[in-house]
């Protein structure tokens, strides 16, 4: 899905980014944090290269987070979760989306993470 969506006509970094934070996403659901971090960091890294912030930047971090939990990273989850949560969201739909899978499982043991 990461390869299409990338590639689609009018795809632009935030796309990319989206991309690279689902993969980490399904890496982190499967137990994997080390390919959990690699895309999490591509997608921390797209978002920086390309000036995007609110959502996508809030995603990277928490993508970044979930990595590190599942690595048993304790201080750097938590240093990234902290960063997630305070990156401010404009749209309130979006704020919810993203506070809703801030709360999902799996955090490996971090605890429930508050936005």
């Amino acid at each position: 899905a990461g390869y299409h969506w990338a590639r689609a006509e009018g795809s632009s970094p935030a796309n990319v980014a989206r991309a690279e934070w689902l993969i980490s996403r399904v890496w982190a659901v499967r137990s994997d944090g080390a390919m959990a971090l690699r895309h999490g960091q591509r997608c921390l890294a797209t978002c920086e290269s390309a000036g995007l912030a609110d959502f996508d930047l809030a995603y990277a971090y928490e993508a970044i987070a979930r990595a590190s939990a599942c690595r048993g990273e304790t201080d750097e989850a938590r240093d990234h979760l902290r960063r997630a949560s305070g990156v401010t969201i404009a749209d309130a739909e979006d704020r919810e989306l993203f506070e809703s899978d801030l709360a999902a499982p799996p955090w490996f043991g971090l605890g429930r993470p508050q936005s």
